[in-house]
């Protein structure tokens, strides 16, 4: 109880210039949010490994979608359409990949008189964990830098290239891909940690189920009967995307097994 605490790692930014997809332009005051699912499915030429570990989010004109850029027309905020209202619209993505159970982050107990637990999350910014640790445990990936940079750029290269900046193929701003200029991956968040009151799991894609869990299949804390648990701590995995609507799942398929 208290350990595995995690959450999902995501990448950097990177961002084009773009006036229109097809034949469709896209003005300043268009705006999207728009998520890339990865189905997890293997990689055909090297069926160990998941192909796609992460999702996808892009955003068209971000400033809609950061609050504290949410007004365009507004002369303080600092917009990348109030910076260039006449030129091309902007398009950023990156990378969320999900994660499995990480048993060095926990939450402590408190200190002798004190009553704040400690927590201690391990600090996922560092890349050659996530290359020599997570991403193995989460999807046999067994590559170097060079081969994961080489995947997040090929993805980027598929979605910037099916917009137009001006008739021609947009490119990454001052063509700084991943593995150039910081462009990296591994800047881990606690917005949706998960895992200190887990489910059953395996602690990595290819290992059996493990016989340490805090709760059972049906969400009831071992060895106490009548007492559940529900909400993000069950969680045995961090997903790559916002974990809402599995936790909703999850409570409608309590309520049915309490009911």
């Amino acid at each position: 109880m208290g350990r595995g605490l995690t959450d999902h790692p995501t990448s950097n930014e990177i961002t084009t210039s773009v006036t229109g997809i097809g034949n469709v332009p896209i003005r300043k005051t268009d705006h999207a949010k728009i998520i890339f699912y990865s189905r997890g499915r293997p990689d055909p030429a090297n069926p160990q490994e998941t192909r796609y570990p992460f999702n996808v989010e892009m955003n068209v004109n971000h400033e809609f979608w950061h609050l504290r850029d949410n007004d365009p027309n507004d002369p303080s905020s600092v917009s990348f359409s109030t910076n260039n209202p006449n030129g091309p619209s902007r398009v950023d993505i990156k990378f969320s990949f999900g994660n499995c159970l990480d048993h060095d982050n926990e939450i402590k107990s408190a200190p002798p008189g004190g009553y704040v637990p400690e927590i201690r999350f391990h600090n996922q910014s560092r890349m050659e964990r996530l290359r020599d640790s997570r991403f193995p445990a989460l999807a046999g990936w067994q590559k170097s830098y060079d081969g994961i940079f080489c995947v997040l750029n090929q993805v980027t290269y598929e979605i910037f290239s099916q917009f137009q900046i001006d008739g021609a193929e947009a490119r990454p701003e001052n063509e700084v891909w991943y593995g150039q200029g910081g462009k990296g991956f591994g800047w881990g968040t606690v917005h949706h940690a998960g895992g200190s009151l887990r489910m059953p799991y395996r602690p990595a894609r290819d290992q059996q189920f493990s016989s340490h869990s805090v709760v059972d299949k049906d969400l009831q804390v071992v060895g106490a009967p009548n007492l559940y648990v529900c909400d993000m701590s069950v969680m045995p995995f961090s997903s790559a995307a916002n974990p809402v609507r599995t936790l909703a799942a999850l409570a409608l398929r309590l309520s049915k097994h309490l009911g």
